[in-house]
């Protein structure tokens, strides 16, 4: 079973990654005009769409790969991955800076900027993988507090000089690459680069990685469509409104991102193992307890969203409420499900159940969201996207029982346990404190 102290140390790096998130939206919708803001929330989309291409492409081959006991298999199954890891960063650069010539408008003029932020951030994120996938959590709690301390840094350097968006970019970049060289110890460097390639590394990228790949890229894509849509059929202060939604929303994908973080790697583990029952049993309690927490911590959420909104971004992103409250009620209901059904399926040995459902949902996202949009305005995006997600989850469902033997019912069945797990805890602690006093 996965310890307390793992999943504290994984829920506290994506709350450290979550502050940044948070941190730079209010910082450039309050500093920056809503044109700009709209110019970088269709930046960062692009860059979110590149960047989890490119995880997806290597992260579940190289954590399949490292798992042997070997020390020798670990370094050429990682120095592999490496290779693949910085070729794919290098052709997507060369072709996000060809299109920045070739599109017209100024958020275009950002992509010239994007191999400053996105060269570093692959190999944080390559190093990252490693660590997490050999459980070794607290190097990477602290890479994460170096890049955020450096990006609040440069974020209160930038408002003192007054310099343009472009510097933001700059910024990320030069927090990324001094968590990077804070991670580069943690691995064995020398006898890694004097190891030879795996040709295992290189088909488990292409059995998994290129599934996993296509998968998050499809996914990534019908998620951050509505962005693009939004900006063609409407305005860039309409873009705006929706950016600060789904960004706002990943407060409520910050525990779930933290549980699949280190699910899928004790998920491989035990049915690698030969131990597919255990597998299931760490799928019901993770999950369970996961919907324990997020569930009312979103309802919570939902409420204050209007509050909270104007109060960090502003009157004018007063009325995203409504589509925050759509984002969080499907981050928090119904993407544990769908996070937690691709690292089973994958754990299982058929990602590629996983890439066609992804598909599937994210064909009928993107032609709901056109229509939806152009009918209904900016409420079209969310709406679209809580039809086809409820839809999925039917799906994932019946696959999950059909492959993987898991019942969502006793996951679900799992959670009232849980609140009354704490319940418990408190009547004894109350005990405990009342005891010294009826004695006397």
């Amino acid at each position: 079973m996965i310890s307390i102290r793992k999943r504290i140390l994984s829920l506290a790096n994506m709350l450290l990654e979550f502050i940044v998130g948070i941190g730079l939206t209010v910082f450039i919708t309050r500093f920056y005009s809503i044109e700009e803001a709209g110019q970088w929330f269709i930046f960062i989309a692009i860059f979110a769409l590149a960047s989890s291409l490119r995880d997806a492409l290597v992260q579940a081959a190289l954590i399949k790969g490292t798992a042997h006991a070997e020390d020798s298999m670990n370094l050429t199954h990682l120095k592999t991955n490496g290779t693949i890891v910085l070729s794919a960063e290098l052709l997507m650069c060369g072709v996000l800076l060809v299109s920045s010539f070739i599109v017209s408008g100024d958020w275009s003029k950002l992509l010239l900027f994007y191999p400053i932020y996105s060269i570093p951030n692959a190999i944080m994120r390559w190093l990252i993988f490693y660590l997490r996938g050999k459980l070794t959590l607290a190097p990477i709690l602290a890479a994460n507090a170096i890049n955020s301390s450096i990006i609040f840094v440069g974020i209160a350097l930038v408002i003192q000089w007054n310099l343009p968006l472009s510097y933001v970019v700059v910024v990320l970049g030069i927090s990324s690459l001094a968590a990077a060289l804070h991670l580069l110890p943690f691995i064995p460097l020398k006898q890694m680069m004097s190891s030879t390639l795996s040709k295992e590394q290189l088909l488990l990228i292409k059995r998994v990685g290129f599934l996993a790949a296509g998968r998050e890229a499809t996914s990534a894509v019908s998620s951050r469509i509505s962005l693009f849509i939004t900006g063609s059929l409407l305005t860039l202060q309409h873009t705006a409104l929706l950016g600060v939604s789904q960004r706002f929303a990943q407060v409520a994908l910050l525990p779930n991102n933290s549980f699949q973080s280190i699910l899928f790697p004790s998920l491989v583990q035990c049915v690698q193992n030969g131990n597919r029952e255990q597998a299931r049993k760490q799928f019901h309690e993770s999950i369970s307890l996961l919907l324990s927490i997020t569930i009312p911590m979103s309802i919570v959420g939902m409420a204050l969203s209007p509050y909270v909104l104007t109060l960090l971004n502003g009157v004018a992103y007063q009325h995203a409420w409504v589509y925050l409250s759509i984002y969080v009620f499907i981050a928090t209901c119904i993407t544990p499900f769908g996070a937690a059904f691709g690292s089973a399926v994958t754990a299982w040995g058929k990602p590629q159940l996983a890439f066609r459902l992804v598909l599937i949902n994210s064909i009928l996202t993107i032609v709901l969201s056109f229509v939806l949009i152009k009918f209904l305005g900016v409420f079209g995006a969310p709406l679209a996207m809580v039809i086809v997600e409820l839809s999925g989850l039917v799906c994932v469902a019946y696959l999950l029982k059909k492959v993987c033997g898991i019942h969502i019912q006793e996951t679900l069945q799992l959670i009232p346990g849980h609140y009354g797990h704490v319940i418990l805890r408190l009547k004894q602690q109350l005990v405990l404190s009342l005891h010294p006093i009826s004695k006397k």
